[in-house]
């Protein structure tokens, strides 16, 4: 696994976003909807680590292939997501109207607007890239309860269905299910937890425990199960 490297801000990085978006325009053809530059290295004076993030909309998730070049990784902890990566560029393709896209744009479009929030984050990242440079894994794990600060000021409320990942969501989840489950998920309002839910092995949802959005959860749940094929559930 490569170092973590926080560099600071090059003007590059836009004009590679734009160049490589035209190639991404291409490749999507007819289920192409928009394309979007997010992350740290679109914000203007903010260092960030070199690699491009990249956001495309399309119209239906099922009809994504494999893109030459880059390396597929499934949904890679979030639902409904495809996750590429070509090393300078990664690619994390939705369907429109999911909610992730507005999360992405709004923290990013916080940190544009915010100088304070900006320099608060940039100090982070540069702290824990001396302190995890060799763990990418902690390094993004650290930096979670700064995003879901900056998640909760922009004012994001949609609700977002997650594998368990850091040690917060896996507290909830421990707590509201137990460790059962070969697939753990939690569902985000904003920045707040509200739901978890386990499902086994067969696919089957064993349990599902929140506050007012039990019912959400399910529909979101029986449409992953319909429609999610085992590859991309095994690259988790």
């Amino acid at each position: 696994m490569s170092k973590v490297e926080v560099v600071k801000y090059d003007p590059n990085w836009k004009v590679r976003f734009i160049s490589e978006a035209e190639k991404l325009k291409k490749i999507f053809a007819d289920n192409f909807i928009a394309i979007y530059h997010i992350g740290s290295t679109a914000v203007e004076g903010l260092s960030a680590k070199a690699i491009i993030d990249i956001v495309v909309v399309v119209k239906a998730i099922s009809l994504v292939q494999p893109i030459e070049g880059y390396k597929f990784y499934g949904e890679l902890g979030i639902p409904f997501r495809r996750y590429f990566s070509s090393g300078d560029f990664h690619i994390h393709v939705f369907e429109e109207n999911n909610p992730e896209i507005e999360h992405n744009l709004l923290f990013r479009d916080y940190l544009r607007s915010n100088t304070a929030a900006k320099q608060k984050y940039e100090k982070l990242k540069i702290e824990l890239a001396h302190k995890y440079p060799d763990d990418r894994t902690q390094y993004s794990m650290e930096k979670n309860a700064f995003i879901s600060e900056i998640i909760e000021r922009s004012g994001f409320k949609g609700l977002c269905l997650r594998y368990v990942f850091h040690a917060l969501e896996a507290e909830y989840y421990i707590e509201h299910i137990g460790k059962q489950g070969a697939y753990k998920f939690i569902l985000y309002k904003g920045a707040e937890i509200v739901a978890a839910a386990a499902i086994d092995e067969q696919l089957i949802i064993e349990k599902i425990v929140g506050t007012n959005h039990i019912d959400y959860m399910k529909q979101l749940l029986d449409r992953w199960i319909l429609s999610e094929n085992v590859f991309v559930r095994t690259q988790r």
